[in-house]
C-alpha cells in the first residue's frame, strides 16, 4: 500500500511540475507601445454620433469582463468613463460618412506634439487616441463589434486571428464578436 501511495504522490508532483514549467502561448499581437497613462478610470468622448449607444455598449463590454466567462485572474484594469467633453479625454470614437475607404473603423494615436502615425500602429508611446467609425463601410458585424475592435487598437492590441481583433472583423461574420481570453491577455499584458 505504502509503495502504491509513493507512487501516487510522485505521480501528482511530476504532474503539478510539468504545468506549472509548460511556457505560456500567446495568441494576441500588442502594438508595442500603450496609452501613456494607463487603463485604469481613464475617460472616453462619444462625438455627434447616431452610433452613441453601439460605442458605450462597446466600451461596457472592456469595462465589465465577466468573471463569470473568465477566471478572477482574467480581469483587466479596463475601466473607462464617459465624459460630456473630450478636453481631458484618452479616447475619443467620431462617427461619420467618410466615403468608399474599405475601412469600418481607424484608430489615431496622439502625444503633446499631435499625431504619430497617419492611419497606422503608433511609433511611440501615446496619451490619447481617436476612433473613427466609417457609416459608410459596408460589414457583416454589429457597430458595438467594430467600436470594440478599435477600442482594443486604442488599448495597444494589432491584429490577430480569431478574436475582437480579427484584421477581418468587418467581413468575418463567423469571427467572435465579443472579448476573447486572447484580447484579455494581451491587455494584461501591456498594462
Amino acid at each position: 500500500m505504502k509503495k502504491k501511495n509513493k507512487l501516487t504522490v510522485t505521480s501528482l508532483v511530476a504532474v503539478c511540475l510539468v504545468t506549472i514549467a509548460a511556457p505560456q502561448v500567446f495568441a494576441y499581437s500588442k502594438i508595442g507601445y500603450k496609452l501613456v497613462a494607463g487603463v485604469k478610470d481613464r475617460y472616453y468622448y462619444v462625438g455627434a454620433s447616431s452610433l452613441g449607444s453601439n460605442i458605450d455598449a462597446a466600451v461596457s463590454n472592456w469595462n465589465n469582463i465577466d468573471p463569470l466567462t473568465y477566471f478572477w485572474q482574467d480581469q483587466t484594469d479596463v475601466n473607462f468613463i464617459k465624459s460630456s467633453s473630450n478636453s481631458t479625454t484618452q479616447l475619443d470614437f467620431y462617427s461619420d460618412y467618410y466615403g468608399n475607404t474599405g475601412w469600418a473603423g481607424m484608430t489615431y494615436y496622439f502625444d503633446s506634439a499631435g499625431a504619430i502615425n497617419s492611419g497606422g500602429y503608433p511609433t511611440k508611446d501615446y496619451t490619447w487616441c481617436q476612433a473613427k467609425l466609417n457609416l459608410s463601410a459596408s460589414h457583416n458585424n454589429s457597430w458595438t463589434t467594430i467600436a470594440g475592435h478599435e477600442m482594443g487598437h486604442a488599448l495597444g492590441l494589432m491584429h490577430y486571428t480569431n478574436s475582437l481583433m480579427d484584421g477581418d472583423i468587418t467581413n468575418g461574420s463567423n469571427l467572435p464578436t465579443g472579448i476573447t481570453l486572447d484580447d484579455i491577455d494581451g491587455i494584461r499584458d501591456i498594462y
